[in-house]
């Protein structure tokens, strides 16, 4: 049965082209041969799915004489890349055409040299994989922009269903003019944003707009997707501590859920300042910027500006580096399956053995006149370096390699009878305990110095800044 088919399809074919005829498509698809009418609408279609599937190339047969299906592919092809066809306008570089030659049939391949393919990535990514235009409205904007800003995207394109093209750019203005005022990150990244309309037709005719954005961001930035949250001081400090350790020369954070007064923020900057163990120069000033909006989220840029050539910094930035890896070489041995009180002590002693109190630094502190090299030697720098300092310098040094060891610690600044003065915080066995390496250095009984607990610091004189962070 199946034989005597296949025959009288053969003959049929025979018959039409005696007849100087063409096959219709059914007769085609009966011999296994798929074709579809050389209509314009078709090939924009065919043309579109392959740019958003991501094809380099694709075959269509089109039913038709020869020169009429050349004839029309050459001049629809070169229509969609004009602007007949948003897609293959915005992401065709290039395209070419080969034509086969069947009876009845033309077999069509086109080959597409993709450009943009990023934007059109995210395109999909954002309206599926084949695009739905949407109503517009502010949110849509809005999720635009914060899509863009998290990783500084420069261009991105959405579809929005047809309206007015004079309104709708004229909504896009205030909003963007809104949106600079109200969203948390848009100030703060973006420097400029342009945007260009176009009202385009899919092949079935229905019509949508698409929006191209492009944003210029401002230099010096993150991108929203690096910038930390903190939903505490403390988280605040923390992130504020990590970005200096690593080099940023401002550190940005995005503050939630808090809005602290100026102390208080002063408070926590100052606290990362006095906690940033392992850097090389003392801050001379604290500075910091805070973009307000009416949001639950604030971003801010906070750094240290300090009275020493940047050139000496980074020289001494060097020398620290290398002096604490070589000390912790050698404490990691020494500490090795000790327990931690005992693992506390060992560095404790360490510090005092490498460090001379310098008078000389404690004077000019207390003149404001301290020079170059003595805020410098205010650092950890002062003791493993150059082996003399100051309070800071020995709770500092003190912090660095307790850090660089596992043991919990934190550099307190505050008073001591009155008197300006720095000394650390550990959780031992999840008690709080106090070191202080100043006075076990130069009191002439270190053990009154070292471990002792909240009571004795306050029967001591101890106090805090007002507004410091402790993480326990």
């Amino acid at each position: 049965m199946k034989r005597n088919l296949a025959l009288l399809c053969t003959i049929l074919l025979l018959l039409t082209w005696a007849a100087g005829c063409q096959p219709t498509a059914q007769v085609l698809q009966r011999q296994g041969i798929e074709a579809l009418p050389a209509e314009e609408e078709i090939l924009q279609a065919q043309v579109e799915q392959a740019i958003l599937a991501g094809e380099t190339s694709f075959t269509i047969n089109l039913l038709g004489r020869q020169r009429a299906v050349q004839q029309m592919v050459t001049e629809t092809m070169a229509r969609l890349r004009e602007g007949e066809s948003y897609l293959a306008q915005r992401f065709l570089a290039d395209y070419g055409v080969q034509f086969g030659e069947e009876w009845g049939y033309v077999p069509v391949t086109i080959r597409l040299v993709p450009k943009d393919t990023a934007l059109l990535a995210d395109l999909i990514q954002a309206q599926g994989a084949s695009p739905k235009p949407v109503a517009y409205d502010q949110g849509q904007l809005e999720a635009l922009l914060m899509d863009m800003m998290q990783d500084k995207t420069p261009v991105a394109i959405r579809f929005f269903q047809e309206q007015d093209l004079d309104q709708l750019n004229q909504q896009i203005h205030q909003d963007i003019v809104q949106l600079s005022n109200r969203n948390y990150a848009y100030g703060y990244l973006v420097g400029n944003g342009e945007w260009a309309l176009q009202t385009c037709r899919q092949p079935e005719g229905q019509g949508y707009i698409a929006l191209e954005l492009t944003l210029t961001y401002q230099a010096d930035t993150l991108p929203l997707s690096q910038i930390p949250v903190a939903r505490s001081g403390l988280e605040m400090v923390e992130s504020l501590i990590q970005q200096w350790a690593a080099g940023s020369p401002k550190a940005t954070v995005i503050l939630e859920g808090v809005r602290p007064d100026e102390t208080t923020l002063f408070a926590w900057i100052n606290t990362a300042e006095v906690n940033s163990a392992t850097l090389a120069c003392e801050g001379d000033s604290i500075w910091y910027e805070i973009l307000e909006n009416p949001g639950q989220r604030q971003i801010g840029r906070y750094w240290l500006e300090f009275g020493v050539p940047a050139e000496r910094i980074a020289a001494a930035q060097a020398e620290l580096d290398a002096a604490l890896e070589e000390e912790l070489a050698r404490l990691k041995e020494q500490v090795q399956g000790l327990e931690s009180r005992e693992a506390y002590r060992t560095v404790y002693q360490r510090v005092m053995d490498m460090t001379e109190y310098d008078d000389a630094i404690r004077d000019a502190t207390e003149e404001q006149t301290l020079t170059e090299e003595m805020q410098i030697l205010r650092s950890a720098y002062g003791a493993l370096v150059a082996g003399r300092s100051v309070c800071t310098g020995y709770a500092r040094t003190f912090q660095a390699l307790c850090d660089g060891l596992g043991l919990d610690c934190w550099t307190v600044n505050g008073y001591q009878d009155g008197a300006g003065h720095a000394w650390n915080m550990v959780r031992l066995d999840g008690e709080i305990l106090y070191v202080d390496c100043t006075f076990g250095d130069t009191g002439g009984r270190p053990e009154r110095y070292f471990l002792f607990d909240q009571e004795t610091l306050e029967a001591r004189r101890y106090e805090m800044d007002e507004g410091f962070v402790v993480p326990w």
